[in-house]
């Protein structure tokens, strides 16, 4: 029985077969940070394709937290404004002409105050690009591309910097 291992950043392939390279027992795909198996099969040849699967399959777990994370920020927020237009055209307390400071909301809120829940929408609707580019950088320093992460650290702090500048 051979076994090799052979390491790529967070992901380790082995494969063990009987003589024949070919003719593998088993191959897989461990993160070896998580220590999670992507691909573990029984009298399968290897391929590449088993191995672009498997990697294909860890991009795209990534890939769909970051797809909820944005579509549950634009949903919230868009929620959160059509209630504030709502909550005003009922009580007719009116709108803030500006939004409110941050600290300010929570204040709004809890007298349910359009402007308070118009506010959250709109911070929301923000920081849900800010929790993108922190999905990405946290899952890039997982997989240890320095490069992307700091090219991912220069826009998230660009980001916040604008986002710090624009409140008052």
């Amino acid at each position: 029985i051979f076994i090799s291992r052979t390491a790529m950043n967070s992901l380790t392939l082995w494969t063990g077969s009987a003589g024949d390279q070919s003719a593998s027992l088993f191959c897989g795909l461990i993160n070896t940070t998580t220590a999670q198996v992507r691909i573990a099969t029984a009298g399968e040849a290897w391929t590449a394709a088993a191995m672009r699967r498997a990697v294909v399959a860890e991009v795209e777990d990534m890939n769909r937290l970051i797809f909820h994370v944005l579509r549950g920020g634009i949903v919230l927020s868009v929620s959160l404004i059509l209630f504030a237009f709502v909550l005003d055209a009922v009580t007719g307390t009116g709108l803030p002409e500006a939004t409110l400071l941050p600290r300010d909301i929570v204040r709004e809120l809890s007298r349910f105050h359009p402007g308070g829940f118009l506010s959250l929408g709109i911070l929301i609707l923000l920081l849900t690009p800010v929790a993108r580019v922190l999905l990405s950088l946290l899952s890039y320093a997982r997989e240890r591309d320095l490069t992307y992460v700091g090219i991912t650290g220069v826009v998230l702090a660009n980001l916040l910097l604008g986002i710090l500048l624009g409140v008052g």
